[in-house]
This record gives C-alpha cells, structure tokens and sequence, in this order.
C-alpha cells in the first residue's frame, strides 16, 4: 500500500461515522460488562475516624489542662448477593458475550471501511492510467495530433 492510499485509509477511519458509533458501543457494552462483574463481588465499606480535644485546666482536678484522644476503624460488609441459581454470573456472563460481540462488530465495520477504500482508490488508479494510456496511445499512432495540439 503506497502513502496516497494509507492516507486515504487513515483519513476514512477517522472521519466515519459509523465507525465513531461502534466505537461508543464498545465503549458502553465494556461499561455495563464492569458493572454487571462488580455485582458478583461484595460491596464492602471501610471508615476511619480520630478526634483530639485539649480540656481547660479549670475543670480539671489537679488544675492541668488535659488532652483526650479517640480513634474508631471499621469495615463493613454493606450488601452482597450469594448466587444460589447463577442469576448474577449468567448475567456477567451475557454482558462479557455482548460486549465481546461488539467489539467484532467494530472490527468488521473498520476491515470493510479499509476495503471499500482501497478498492476505490484501486478502481481510480486504473481508471486513470487506463485513460492516460489511452491517451498517449492515440498520439502515437496518429502523429498529426502531435502538430496540431500544443502542449
């Protein structure tokens, strides 16, 4: 493949709009494919907290100020859904095959975007050179052109 038609090819890839829309197809089927693996996990919570506080020497009884310290961790088990009949791993599973299809969509939208392309600039490239063959072989054996027409 010469310069000319690679540009042509990579001009079509990126300025096709069905291509455009496949892309965002994969890129949603990858979305729901993620969202629909998280459920299989649980969704755990974790927290930390601390606090300091400084008391006044007044209300203290041997008259010193005083420095209380608390600290709390904690994780948490928020929701989780066992999977007795499969429900959520055949649901993980379809959006896997969807998002999978999806992408062979795209794929075969671009493989016959390049070949429509090339089979055009193919089908021009001849056109021409059959034209310009055309051409020099009509001056060649008709040399009185060759006077009459000023190049």
């Amino acid at each position: 493949m010469n310069d000319e038609a690679r540009g042509l090819v990579q001009a079509a890839l990126e300025n096709n709009r069905d291509l455009r829309k496949a892309v965002l197809s994969i890129e949603a089927a990858r979305a729901q494919y993620r969202i629909t693996r998280a459920a299989r996990l649980p969704d755990v919570g974790i927290y930390a907290e601390g606090e300091r506080q400084r008391g006044p020497a007044d209300l203290n009884p041997d008259g010193q100020s005083g420095v209380q310290s608390s600290y709390q961790v904690g994780v948490g088990l928020n929701a989780y859904e066992i999977d007795l009949f499969g429900r959520v791993r055949s649901l993980s599973e379809a959006a896997l095959r969807e998002y999978l299809a999806t992408e062979e969509a795209a794929r075969t939208v671009q493989i016959s975007l390049i070949g429509e392309v090339l089979e055009a600039y193919i089908a021009a490239d001849g056109a021409l050179r059959r034209g310009v063959s055309g051409f020099l072989c009509v001056r060649l054996l008709n040399p009185s052109l060759n006077r009459e027409a000023a190049w």
